[in-house]
């Protein structure tokens, strides 16, 4: 046995001549693939990456991929790569000597590109692949010898790193035993074979090429006496869990996958851990895989090759300061996080990555969306997550109508408004009711918008006012909720009618009248609901404006018209709103107290109306009535249709459609009305009619007139003449501009002595209304008068005119037309 043994151990000297001949032929190869330098590992860790064939590189690898993968591997700090050269009993190498072959393996590419860019490459061998297909213990270092040869010559690697050492049985093998091993036992032959095979392999790199270093991996199938052979192994590939010191040789392989379950700190703690425990030569990482995908985990390894790991913050603990409640709400638009972390590792907030320059405190902010934000804090494997829920301020409530306590009839109408955030639930409660506040299209430029809705009244109680206590307004927004609370309504008590006896009824004076002769008789109507009585309400001032007595705003509505002054109604109650004084009345109208007179009780038992004459002036047809009583009147046209406004507060209606063919008179207490006119040539009428209208449950009387010409209508005038007539100066359209009396009212500007109204405010204050309201009036009376109109524009650039008395004054001119000229705000910087 120790002869064939000894043969065993000549025959492996014999390679020498052999693998010299190859060291000359790699000197002699391409410079290009000369492999880096060998760290010196005496000074300088071996930072070692390990690489698997078909896994990390194949054949279909390009150059491209090559060079943005190895530029990586070099990014995080490693110098070498250790790379398997055989996966599963699969050799991904040639053992051909001949460098100029055209065949192609994957090792041959990576190890090139490897050497190209600066990095030692030690190869992983599969012995047992090398002699596998050996006949005889005396084929083994042949075997070796070739496949040594074809790996060195091709790849020039800067270290061989032996791998399953232990020579396994064969028939051949065990048949030889019989022959030659006498009575030491077929295990001890096997183990006397891979000594000798050992001792050869590293005799030949030794006399091969001194800078080729030998190592042997440390497992199982490697271990059967392997490191008793008295052989000085440059590196001992190990796995990090080992139980064996060995010392610095030791190349350490330590698992980078997510295997543990844990923090990138805890690879990085590993590491340090086995460099300061241990005297080895280098660690190898094991997966490139997880190198590229690893994210903290390879910054950190990053860190800790480069020398820059902060050891000192090292294990710090996410720890978030402010705010100091993880779930809370606030009204608030930004939120402030801030406190410390591990620097070592990333910070991010929602997956944002937070650059604090390094240092391991942290303040950042960021916007609050209404209703609930979510952020999640993270660093390493420690996280925090904060709900944070912003809510709104609802309302302006300096902006809810009305702002006053108000005192209502029974079966008015309060209309309630305030600006309220846009998309809120708003409801509004007054005695028990709750009703739904409709959203507007009106909004105040800062986030809300206008919201209405309309109570009714209740029925008056006679000599019992009502307290209906106060408006409540309650608003949700997501989760955000507020309730402000309004002024206090009242019902005014009801009055007990008392009828004196007729004796004592003083008679209101009735006007005398005369006739022209221009009526026809016409038809009559009878209206005995026309009667009344009460106490007599007086209007005191020409061209009155009137409201209606269900609402509570100063918003006239088409319906109804001014009144000439002696005009009398019945009082019904006076309340207050928007800072103004009313008297209510039975015909269902509203008037400032300034501009009436409440007198004594009276009463309408009969109140005849009859054609008194009609006559044409100009354009203009002029009707006549005599009447018992100055009752109340208003104007209807038929057809025509409004459109309730909803873009601001200047006004509630304007006209949808303006085509009509029938203009009604409506009287207020009239009992009994008869007669018609002959209408003369050029009139704007041509028929009249008498007939009863049911109005909000009153029954009224009417006169339809026929226009000649549909819409061939200027608007009226109404006054009383000095027999007491009542008098309907209809204005027709002219057919020219030529020879017309316009009126033009700047809006705003001086509305009384030393007050000066600029009206809305553009983008500077200096830019009004007013202004350019002016500007355009003064060019707009240019080119009226140049198109032949006489024009009137008041100057209110200089001269106070009350806003609502503008129009008595334009009267004055007796005008064909009236225009008063306004210009509207935005908010909005394209307008």
């Amino acid at each position: 046995m120790k002869k064939h043994l000894f043969a065993l151990v000549l025959s492996l000297l014999m390679l020498l001549p052999i693998i010299s001949s190859v060291t000359a032929f790699a000197q002699s190869a391409d410079s290009d693939t000369v492999s880096a330098a060998l760290p010196d590992t005496q000074s300088s860790m071996i930072k070692a990456l390990q690489l698997n064939p078909n896994i990390d590189f194949s054949v279909n690898t390009d150059e491209e991929e090559y060079l943005e993968m190895l530029d990586f591997i070099g990014s995080v700090g490693i110098n070498t790569l250790v790379i398997n050269t055989s996966r599963d009993g699969v050799r991904f190498y040639g053992s051909d000597t001949d460098t100029e072959s055209e065949e192609m393996y994957p090792l041959d590419s990576m190890i090139s590109y490897a050497g190209k860019c600066g990095f030692s490459v030690y190869l992983v061998v599969d012995m047992a692949l090398c002699y596998e297909n050996s006949k005889s213990a005396y084929d083994i270092p042949q075997d070796i010898k070739h496949t040594l040869s074809g790996i060195i010559t091709r790849n020039q690697p800067a270290a061989i790193i032996m791998d399953n050492t232990a020579v396994s049985d064969n028939a051949a093998i065990y048949a030889e035993y019989l022959e030659y091993g006498g009575g030491i036992g077929f295990d001890e032959y096997l183990n006397e074979i891979q000594r000798s095979t050992i001792i050869g392999i590293n005799n030949a790199i030794e006399d091969y090429e001194s800078n080729i270093r030998l190592g042997f991996k440390h497992s199982d199938d490697n271990t059967d006496n392997s490191e008793s052979f008295d052989i000085e192994y440059d590196y001992i590939l190990c796995d990090e869990n080992a139980e064996e010191d060995f010392g610095n040789t030791a190349l350490v392989v330590v698992d980078n996958t997510q295997a543990y379950g844990k923090s990138a700190e805890f690879l990085v703690n590993r590491l340090i851990d086995i460099r300061s425990t241990q005297d080895i030569s280098g660690i190898v990482l094991s997966s490139y895989s997880q190198l590229v995908h690893g994210g903290e985990s390879t910054e950190a390894v990053k860190s800790y090759f480069a020398n820059t790991l902060d050891t000192e913050s090292l294990g710090s603990v996410l720890s978030v300061s402010t705010p100091t409640q993880e779930s809370f709400s606030t009204k608030e638009s930004t939120v402030i996080f801030s406190g410390t972390y591990d620097p070592n590792f990333k910070l991010s907030v929602n997956d944002e990555e937070i650059d604090t320059q390094g240092e391991n405190s942290f303040s950042v902010e960021y916007d609050l969306a209404v209703g609930e934000n979510t952020f999640t804090i993270k660093s390493n494997m420690h996280t925090q997550t904060f709900v944070i829920t912003r809510e709104v301020n609802i309302f302006n409530a300096a902006t809810l109508t009305p702002n006053t306590d108000s005192a209502l009839n029974g079966l008015d109408t309060l209309k309630v408004s305030v600006y309220a955030y846009t998309g809120s639930t708003i409801n509004a409660t007054l005695n028990s009711q709750t009703l739904a506040m409709q959203q507007t299209s009106t909004t105040d430029g800062n986030g809300k918008s206008l919201y209405e809705c309309t109570f009714t009244m209740p029925p008056e109680v006679v000599n019992l006012t009502q307290n209906l206590g106060r408006i409540s307004i309650s608003g949700s927004y997501m989760t955000s909720s507020e309730t402000i609370s309004g002024p206090n309504i009242s019902v005014n008590a009801g009055k007990e009618v008392i009828v004196p006896p007729e004796d004592d009824i003083p008679d209101i004076e009735v006007p005398g009248t005369e006739s022209d002769g221009s009526v026809t008789q016409g038809n009559s109507v009878s209206n005995p609901a026309g009667a009344a009585s009460g106490t007599i309400l007086t209007i005191t001032t020409e061209n009155t404006a009137v409201y209606p007595s269900g609402t509570t705003d100063r918003i006239p509505v088409p319906t109804q018209m001014k009144l000439a002054a002696n005009t009398i109604d019945f009082y019904t109650g006076t309340f207050s709103s928007e800072g103004y004084s009313f008297y209510t009345t039975k015909s269902g109208r509203r008037v400032k107290t300034q501009y009436a007179t409440i007198g004594a009780q009276g009463s309408i038992s009969e109140n005849n109306i009859t054609a008194n004459s009609v006559s044409v002036s100009g354009n203009n047809t002029i009707l006549k009535f005599k009447q018992d009583y100055k009752t109340p009147y208003t104007i209807l046209y038929s057809p025509i249709s409004f459109l309730k406004n909803n873009y601001g507060d200047w006004g509630d209606y304007f006209l949808n459609s303006y085509n009509p063919t029938t203009i009604s008179i409506v009287f207020d207490y009239c009992t009994y009305a008869s007669g018609g006119f002959d209408f003369p040539e050029g009139s704007m009428f041509t028929n009249s009619n008498w007939r009863t209208l049911n109005v909000g449950g009153t029954t009224k009387v009417c006169l339809d007139l026929t226009l000649d010409e549909s819409g061939n209508y200027g608007g009226v005038t109404v006054s009383y003449d000095s027999n007491g007539c009542i008098v309907f100066d209809f204005n027709g359209i002219e057919s020219s501009l030529s020879g017309t009396v316009i009126v033009i009212d700047p809006g705003h500007g001086y509305v009384a002595p030393g007050t000066y109204d600029p009206g809305a405010l553009g983008s500077s204050s200096s830019f009004t209304e007013a202004s350019a309201n002016l500007g355009v009036s003064i060019y707009l009376e240019q080119k009226l008068t140049e198109m032949g109109a006489t024009v009137i524009r008041l100057k209110t650039e200089s001269t106070a005119y009350e806003t609502e008395q503008r129009s008595e004054v334009a009267r004055q001119y007796n005008p064909d037309m009236y225009i008063s000229l306004h210009c509207n705000g935005s908010t909005s910087s394209s307008a």
